[in-house]
Order: structure tokens, then C-alpha cells, then sequence
């Protein structure tokens, strides 16, 4: 009976371990997809990839890669200058970002990803620009709320104050915020290939053109 019984801890224990393997394998491929997305439709696709991963028992990976996927969309069209759609976007990061931040509130990454949502909706210059901002700004810069350790608040510091002073219509250069966050970002070492190492490309865009 013992054996019977051990035979089956190790059958289901082989089985639970393929299960998060293949998971991980699923994961990864995903987030090597998002790294490499170029156009909007990248960017959609992979989203939906990561959506199919979201389960009651996943871990916060999938939901947070799912609302970078919609930032970075966001991000695509305020670059262009559509903005008519960015609070459209931001809401749906939102979406996938609140369930996980219930359950990981100390998790810098995913209020990162919150702070991220606020500058989007700064971008589009709207009525409820201040609002966002102090949003943006209590998430990145209150002690309780930031990461020293994460370079993504320094790079979301630097595009926070960038907007501010494009909305106050200043000639002001922070160009160095965002070398400092480049370093920081290049030198960052993410502790597992699913944790977050996003942010020196978006540094390298503003620097290339902040005159």
C-alpha cells in the first residue's frame, strides 16, 4: 500500500512539475516576442498570448506582461501622436494589473506598470492631466511606493517630469534624466529570464530626440 501510495505522490509530483515547465517554457517564449514586437499587431498578439496564460493559478507574470503589452501599445501611438486612444489602452493595462496588485502590493514591478499607466493618460493633455501626474508622482516618488534597486522608476521619473514640462511648454532639457536611467538600465540584472528587464530601448527613443 505504501508503495502504491508513493508511486502516485511521484506520478502527481512528475506530473505538476511538467505542468510548470511547460508553463515557463510558454512564458518565456512570450516575453522574447514582446522584446522583439515592432508594430501595434506584435504588440496585440503577443497581449493575447499572454492573456491565454492568465489562469486562478498563475503566478503575476502573465498579467503583467499582458499590461506592459497594451502600455507599450499606448506608448506606440503616443509617439505617433494618436492619443485618441490612450486612455482607452491605459484602462485595459488597468485591467490586467489590478488583480495582481491586490494580492502583490510590495511588488515594485507591477506599481511600475500602475505608475506607467498614469503617464499615458497624461499624454493625451487632457482636462485630468494634473490628476495623473499626481498619481504617477505619489506611486514613483513617495518612499513607501518606490524601488531604489528598479531602474524602470528612474526611466518612468524621467518620461513623468519630460511630459510635465512638454505640457508647461518649456525649453527645459531633460535629456540626462534619461542617460541616467540608460545606465542604470543597461547595468540591470534581471534575477530570473521572467522577471522584468524592459526600459533601455524606451531610455535610447528619448534621448534620440530630446534636442
Amino acid at each position: 500500500m505504501r508503495k502504491i501510495l508513493f508511486s502516485l505522490f511521484l506520478s502527481i509530483l512528475s506530473s505538476v512539475s511538467f505542468a510548470q515547465n511547460t508553463s515557463d517554457k510558454a512564458l518565456n517564449e512570450s516575453i522574447n516576442k514582446l522584446n522583439t514586437a515592432i508594430t501595434f499587431v506584435d504588440l496585440q498578439t503577443v497581449k493575447n498570448d499572454f492573456k491565454l496564460q492568465i489562469t486562478e493559478t498563475s503566478k503575476w507574470y502573465p498579467s503583467y506582461y499582458a499590461a506592459l503589452s497594451v502600455l507599450k501599445q499606448a506608448e506606440m501611438e503616443l509617439r505617433a501622436n494618436k492619443l485618441e486612444n490612450l486612455d482607452i489602452l491605459a484602462d485595459e493595462a488597468s485591467t490586467f494589473l489590478q488583480p495582481i496588485l491586490s494580492l502583490q502590493s510590495q511588488n515594485s514591478e507591477i506599481r511600475a506598470l500602475l505608475a506607467y499607466v498614469h503617464i499615458i493618460k497624461m499624454g493625451k493633455n487632457s482636462s485630468d492631466f494634473e490628476i495623473e501626474r499626481k498619481k504617477a508622482k505619489e506611486i514613483l516618488y513617495l518612499e513607501v511606493n518606490s524601488d531604489p534597486a528598479n531602474p524602470r522608476f528612474d526611466l518612468l521619473r524621467a518620461q513623468l517630469q519630460y511630459l510635465n514640462l512638454k505640457n508647461k511648454n518649456t525649453n527645459k532639457n531633460f535629456k540626462v534624466a534619461f542617460e541616467n536611467a540608460a545606465v542604470l538600465l543597461k547595468a540591470f540584472k534581471p534575477k530570473t529570464a521572467k522577471d522584468p528587464s524592459w526600459g533601455f530601448s524606451d531610455a535610447q527613443y528619448y534621448i534620440s530626440t530630446i534636442k
